[in-house]
């Protein structure tokens, strides 16, 4: 078993861990994140493009078929998850069950700032995330 990272971001690969459906592939998983019960959200570039797995890589649900033109970027705090779709410029907030609770920014429309596509988020003390 290999092992990557550094200090206490240390952790074991484990080979074929995320059990998917007979049949199914994963896409291009562009970014993971896990929520206060251990479970692992999976953001990739195919429908459903979150999957989510229980510690033990089951399958448990996935949500957001036709939601994202290009999933990028996964925050989870307080047990809402952010997420960008990179080219259209959007962050989304949702529960942990797939609910939309805001978006931020205008769908399709860069920033008036020279900000577009938005990349990975980033916590900070003043405000939830930064891009």
């Amino acid at each position: 078993m290999a092992t990557v990272g550094t200090g206490k971001y240390t952790y074991d690969v484990i080979e074929n861990w995320g059990k998917l459906p007979a049949g199914d592939t994963f896409g291009m998983v562009s970014a993971i994140a896990t929520d206060s019960n251990d479970r692992v959200f999976a953001f990739q570039r195919k429908d459903p493009p979150m999957l989510i797995f229980d510690r033990d890589g089951n399958l448990t649900d996935s949500w957001g078929n036709g939601s994202f033109e290009f999933a990028h970027g996964i925050h989870i705090a307080d047990d809402v998850i952010y997420v960008t779709d990179r080219n259209t410029s959007v962050c989304i907030m949702y529960t942990l069950d797939g609910k939309p609770i805001q978006m931020l920014g205008r769908h399709g429309v860069h920033s008036d700032t020279g900000c577009e596509n938005p990349g990975d988020l980033v916590p900070r003390a003043a405000g939830p995330f930064n891009y």
